[in-house]
């Protein structure tokens, strides 16, 4: 019984290893709104993706360029992601800034930086510039659809779908405030420079 108990002991100090600082996940931090995970560059970006429930902060400007295509964070049906998957923390940009994203993927839909942020989520202070973002339907700069709550945001460079396409949010259900853009937006139907469709009455 000791045995095993050491044994369970080790492999559950092993995997809080693997995914805190002392591999460098993060820039430091624990994830929480005291002490928010710190993004320092597009390693520490994209793990976010797998702690969807934390708390990030931006302590650095991140460039995309001569990197690959970016797959948005908590993206809705794809590679078998479910709803467990969609942000529902916080991430505050900090005034720094996300430069030359690439999401390149005409054939699906609820694209962004963020894919789908939940009721519970909270972005804000985050700058994109020069972004290119391709998709087919709820497509946004910052966030493909948003039931959450988006402030001081900025978007610039070129997003391009066919329906409910916007610079910033491409379907927003909630709250988007002190934020704007200038990029660029090619649609069909339900397309604008800051958002494609806006449900919240």
């Amino acid at each position: 019984m000791k045995k095993n108990f050491f044994l369970l002991f080790l492999l559950n100090s092993i995997t809080l290893m693997l995914f805190t600082n002392n591999f460098n996940f993060f820039g430091g931090g624990v994830g929480s709104k005291d002490s928010p995970f710190l993004i320092e560059n597009i390693y520490h970006l994209n793990n976010i993706r797998y702690f969807p429930d934390k708390h990030f902060k931006q302590v650095s400007d991140i460039d995309f360029s001569d990197k690959e295509k970016w797959i948005p964070i908590g993206i809705f049906n794809y590679l078998g992601c479910s709803e467990n998957y969609f942000f529902s923390g916080s991430y505050d940009g900090n005034g720094y800034e996300i430069l030359n994203l690439k999401i390149i993927e005409p054939d699906k839909s609820f694209i962004g930086l963020f894919s789908v942020i939940t009721s519970e989520a909270l972005i804000k202070n985050i700058t994109l510039k020069n972004i290119l973002v391709e998709g087919r339907e709820v497509i946004g700069g910052l966030v493909g659809i948003n039931y959450g709550r988006i402030e001081n945001c900025y978007v610039s460079g070129k997003i391009k779908g066919f329906f409910e396409v916007g610079g910033l949010v491409g379907w927003n259900s909630n709250i988007v405030i002190d934020s704007f853009s200038e990029a660029h937006v090619e649609g069909i139907e339900n397309f604008d420079c800051l958002i494609g469709l806006n449900d919240c009455f």
